[in-house]
């Protein structure tokens, strides 16, 4: 049983990197008894098959041009990681200063620009996507250029 459970686990694993939380979710699912989940992903991560911090860093890689800080702990969280394989991760991810990825996605989501009337709707947007009030103010500050609805008629 033990090694029906290593083999479902590694294939979980090649797919794609796990948090130790949602790869005991998954095992949990298909059945496993939880004393035996617990015994795998104690010896996936001693041969480091599995590791909540590498799980971090490839979240992070992957999502950090599109969500801010905050989402991006409540994602990792969310998913099952351990708050100081969080930390560390965030800490050693080398982000951009968070008020250029919020103008970033801005510029992406809005590439002509918007005007004041859309300054709401884009605030919104970025406080979704997780960024901080310092960093969207700063990206709208940045980014705001006036489109063609805005502009008074001479």
């Amino acid at each position: 049983m033990a090694a029906d459970i290593l083999t479902v686990a590694t294939r979980l694993l090649v797919r794609r990197e796990h948090s130790g939380g949602e790869l005991r979710q998954k095992l949990l699912a298909r059945g496993f008894n939880p004393q035996h989940v617990e015994t795998a992903l104690a010896r996936l991560r001693e041969i480091n098959l599995q590791s909540d911090r590498r799980f971090c860093d490839s979240y992070i890689a992957q999502y950090q041009q599109r969500f801010g800080n905050f989402r991006l702990r409540a994602e990792l969280t969310r998913r099952g990681a351990a708050e100081a394989d969080i930390n560390a991760a965030l800490a050693d991810a080398g982000l951009a200063a968070e008020a250029q990825r919020a103008a970033a996605v801005l510029n992406k989501k809005y590439p002509a620009g918007f005007g004041n009337a859309a300054q709401n709707s884009a605030r919104r947007f970025l406080h979704s996507r997780g960024f901080n009030h310092e960093s969207i103010r700063a990206a709208l500050v940045t980014f705001a250029r006036p489109n063609n609805h805005d502009k008074q008629a001479d």
